[in-house]
């Protein structure tokens, strides 16, 4: 048996993209995926978790959004966007398997996965920016009930208690109003970033910073001051720590038997702690041929990681849309283009 021509680990908005490209530059590749079905991190959301623009401007590369009320996409209509884009489509796939390993061997690259190993010529990692939840070490010592910010599910939690929330992006919003929601005393740990409300443009004005942030960033000095940071578009969160409503707290840098240890040397009691922390890329199987950063950090250019080897899905790769639904359909196809 031959080896393929190119291999997509991932299923998500950005792998299917990718798939979609391949087709048109005239390859059939094959998706792998550890969940049941496509979909990729937003099988995993809440439902009611809100996109963070326009929906008219999340486009798969056959020119389709998630159709719904509102101006924001929610998370399930995201879901089963993608998932329809993928039985139309019907690409190649090997869903429920899990990559373990990848090396080179006789001019290809060997992909070890849970159903056996692959051979493929090109490989492109879409496994996104929502791999595995990232808490610090000591996590493991705090004893009151925990748990990520991804994980944690509406009504959970008891409307009694006291919640510390870690991280103040986009996530530790949205977990602090379903928190609020429930009737939860909140207090939040921003760490050594402070709570940038930026509100989200409408109109013609939101046109025009859609066209400019499809603008490639290596025509402007330090990429335009792009970053992985995406800049808050709920203003309630903003609002709930001004108004009071979310008491703000030092840094978290232990725990220990009586509570969580603060930057300042205090104690803090709580009923449970949610990190809002981020994510580990799902990149460590590629350790064998690239270096991986701790955090699953790859060295790229222009999603271009080595000579067979590409990705897509993460910030400030090409242009300000990297990393977001919307940017996902150019991204892939530029990678995709420059693999083949």
């Amino acid at each position: 048996m031959g080896a393929e021509q190119l291999v997509i680990l991932g299923a998500g908005a950005a792998g299917l993209s990718a798939a979609w490209h391949a087709r048109v530059f005239g390859i059939e590749a094959m998706l792998i995926d550890r969940q049941g079905g496509p979909g990729g991190a937003w099988r995993r959301m809440r439902p009611n978790m809100k996109c963070l623009s326009h929906r008219k401007y999340d486009l798969l590369p056959d020119g389709t959004f998630p159709r719904g009320p509102g101006d924001l996409a929610r998370a399930t209509e995201v879901k089963e966007w993608l998932q329809r884009f993928a039985a139309q489509n019907a690409f190649e796939s090997s869903y429920g398997t899990s990559v373990t390993r990848v090396w080179r061997r006789g001019g290809v690259l060997r992909v070890q996965t849970s159903s056996g190993t692959i051979d493929t010529r090109r490989l492109l990692l879409a496994t996104g920016e929502h791999g595995s939840p990232w808490v610090p070490a000591f996590a493991s010592t705090v004893l009151v009930p925990q748990t990520h910010s991804s994980r944690l599910k509406e009504g959970e939690v008891a409307s009694n208690e006291r919640v510390l929330v870690v991280g103040g992006g986009n996530s530790g919003a949205e977990v602090t109003r379903l928190l609020l929601h429930a009737g939860a005393t909140v207090l939040l740990s921003l760490g050594r970033r402070s709570v940038r409300y930026v509100p989200m443009p409408k109109g013609l004005l939101a046109d025009i910073g859609y066209r400019a942030s499809g603008l490639p960033l290596h025509f402007f000095p330090n990429k335009m001051g792009c970053t992985d940071r995406t800049p808050l578009v709920d203003s309630m969160f903003h609002d709930a720590i001004r108004d009071g409503r979310v008491q703000v707290v030092p840094r978290v840098v232990g725990a220990d038997v009586k509570g969580v240890q603060l930057e300042d040397g205090h104690r803090l009691e709580v009923d449970r702690v949610v990190w809002a922390t981020g994510f580990k890329r799902e990149t460590d199987c590629l350790s064998a041929v690239l270096p991986v950063g701790p955090r699953g950090e790859l060295s790229q250019r222009k999603g271009r990681v080595a000579s067979d080897i590409g990705i897509v899905g993460i910030p400030c790769m090409r242009t300000r849309r990297s990393g977001f639904l919307r940017g996902f359909a150019d991204d892939s196809r530029a990678v995709v283009r420059a693999l083949l």
